[in-house]
């Protein structure tokens, strides 16, 4: 799924991270996506992620509401580590940052020919 996302469309992604991290339970991997193709690539995961659970949220100052008040599920929403999220809320820094990679800049994207 991952290399079909990276070449169907514009986006930067983590590499696989095999296991769990930050408030996530199981392996994932992060994709952003921009907001002129979420619409379309939210679309696509609908129809193609199988049994696979996608999370989706936006990536604010504020990693609780980001994944708890305005995130949405598809497939099984499975259950995040809410103390984890509790300490970023209350000010810590977040150490793990699963869209680092991406940080505003332009990623490297060559669309198949």
């Amino acid at each position: 799924m991952r290399a079909e996302l990276a070449r169907r469309f514009r986006c930067a992604m983590s590499p696989l991270r095999d296991t769990f991290g930050g408030p996530h339970p199981k392996p994932n991997v992060g994709v952003q996506v921009r907001p002129e193709e979420f619409a379309e690539v939210m679309g696509w995961l609908t129809m193609n992620r199988g049994e696979l659970s996608v999370l989706a949220h936006c990536q604010t100052e504020d990693s609780f509401d980001d994944h708890v008040e305005n995130a949405f599920w598809m497939g099984e929403q499975l259950a995040l580590d809410a103390v984890y999220l509790e300490k970023i809320k209350n000010g810590q820094r977040n150490p793990w940052n699963g869209l680092e990679f991406f940080n505003g800049a332009e990623p490297e994207w060559e669309p198949d020919a």
